[in-house]
């Protein structure tokens, strides 16, 4: 959100222009999550658990975004021949899953160009060595091919595009963050300058308020003089929480906080506690080998009990009335996360008295996985029969995209001098 010094010393001198933000404008980007999802392949039941269950309980407590990789896909996988088809039923899924159009935005990278063009204007601040680390930690291997460093570029134009605050980073999206990071960075320090830069923050801070401004001017000190890390992050808070700034404003707050310059665009964080939402307290993350990754989100009732079935048990147990011991058992994972409680705790028991085979235990869990996911599957059939529906909820969706894109894509084509005014 703030300027940084980098190994580079230049930059325009553009004066407010080169912020490309009107004076009259206000934003509270505080607020706004951003999630980036690829398709190429079904999603899971424990895709759910382990991530789209988050994303949905934070849909109406904040401004979500759910970006569909569509172009990702294109450019990690040239022998894909179905991309659009992927792109829609990961669309699908997520509507299934409980995405609400009216609540989130999905976001399907191809119909918001916007994305591509900020891809193209940020490459000229970064380096191949910064896309190449992202890259590789993405897909975790040495050796990374130009479209592979491309899709880190493309995944970090989408976060700062879309100006986000914070950021659902797991997995591969890890490094896509800190690559947006440090772009945010290296393009303050170049671009986000402005005559009388000090004197306009120094009117804004008036603008705080007494006792908010000398807060904020003690936080800048702390940080400045000290390197305290809480300062600034306080700091930040303070000045996004103030409704009654400009964006300009509190672009300059931002930026005066570690600098001399403008913050053109936001570093976001990541999302680190999914269990604030709802006051939800946390629950345990899916381990990578849980076998709910095995079982399709949207399968039917008789897809998942052939997927059940096959899943290993208590190894030591040969005989059915043998006792078994669930803490060695594949199937009993997913009694710990969908069972409940009381039926739980008398297969257990049932377990281990050896009053309970594994075939009916199997059984039980794959009934009640079906009647958890059953609704999901229903809806997403819904949809499925009605494409015109889906691309209408994707093309509103690109539009409202778009709009909330074009302010951020407006001040870098201002800061690059490409605006044309």
């Amino acid at each position: 959100m703030a300027t940084r010094s980098s190994d580079v010393e230049t930059g325009l001198e553009r004066g407010c222009s080169a912020t490309g933000l009107n004076e009259e404008t206000t934003l509270d980007s505080d607020n706004r999550l951003v999630a980036i999802t690829v398709p190429g392949h079904p999603l899971s039941m424990g895709d759910y658990r382990h991530t789209l269950h988050h994303w949905l309980r934070w849909q109406h407590q904040k401004e979500c975004y759910f970006v569909v990789g569509d172009l990702q896909l294109r450019l990690l996988d040239n022998t894909c021949e179905d991309v659009s088809e992927s792109a829609l039923s990961r669309v699908v899924d997520l509507l299934a899953a409980g995405v609400e159009p009216g609540a989130a935005t999905l976001v399907l990278e191809s119909k918001v160009s916007e994305l591509s063009e900020l891809q193209l204007l940020f490459s000229g601040s970064v380096s191949r060595s910064w896309l190449e680390r992202a890259a590789r930690l993405e897909n975790d291997k040495e050796s990374i091919s130009w479209a592979e460093a491309s899709v880190s570029l493309l995944r970090a134009a989408s976060i700062l595009g879309l100006r986000a605050s914070r950021v659902f980073a797991k997995d591969e999206t890890i490094s896509s963050l800190e690559l947006s990071r440090q772009i945010a960075r290296r393009f303050n320090h170049l671009y986000g300058r402005e005559d009388d830069f000090e004197s306009n923050a120094e009117a804004a801070i008036k603008k705080l308020g007494k006792k908010t401004g000398k807060l904020y001017k003690e936080l800048r000190k702390a940080y400045r003089s000290h390197g305290d890390g809480d300062a600034l992050e306080t700091a930040r808070a303070l000045v996004q929480e103030q409704s009654n700034l400009t964006l300009s404003d509190q672009e300059r707050l931002l930026g005066y906080l570690e600098g001399t310059g403008v913050a053109i665009l936001s570093e976001p964080d990541r999302m680190d506690d999914y269990s604030d939402a709802a006051n939800e307290a946390p629950h345990p993350e899916l381990a990578a080998d849980h076998p709910l990754f095995l079982i399709p989100m949207l399968a039917k009732p008789e897809q998942i009990d052939k997927k059940v079935r096959k899943i290993p048990t208590d190894p030591a147990r040969a005989h059915a009335t043998d006792a078994g011991n669930p803490d060695h058992c594949e199937v009993w994972r997913l009694h710990e996360e969908y069972t409940l409680e009381e039926a739980r705790s008398e297969i257990e028991s049932q377990c281990r008295a050896g009053s309970l085979g594994c075939a009916e235990c199997k059984r039980r869990v794959s009934d009640r996985l079906a009647e958890v996911f059953e609704p999901m599957r229903l809806k997403a059939e819904r949809y499925q029969q009605d494409r015109e529906l889906v691309l209408g909820l994707i093309a509103d969706a690109a539009e409202e995209s778009r709009n909330d894109i074009r302010p951020t894509l407006d001040a870098v084509r201002s800061a690059l001098d490409l605006d044309y005014r």
